[in-house]
């Protein structure tokens, strides 16, 4: 987690003439980054305990785990990406 932290502060760091330029970018990146956040949470927690309840055996299930993560993740994506966007619209003044 250290290091991912780490990485996203050198993205940003590469990327800062732009939020400099665009200053309401940087008011969204809490949102951004709290959403992907939970969502790996709630992932990694959903199949630890598949695992932990033998519901999921690693090496049978790999594959049909990871097909139905990414069946419920792009959805919900997309989803979230609208909401997020009707959020900027409405909140965002100027």
């Amino acid at each position: 987690l250290l290091a991912l932290q780490s990485l996203s502060t050198v993205v940003l760091d590469t990327y800062s003439g732009l939020l400099a330029d665009n200053l309401l970018l940087a008011l969204f990146l809490t949102m951004i980054t709290g959403t992907s956040g939970n969502a790996g949470n709630q992932t990694s927690a959903v199949v630890i305990r598949g695992i932990a309840t033998g519901d999921i055996q690693p090496r049978r299930h790999a594959w049909s785990v990871v097909k139905r993560e990414i069946a419920l993740a792009v959805p919900l994506a997309a989803l979230l990406g609208l909401a997020s966007f009707a959020r900027v619209l409405v909140t965002a003044h100027g």
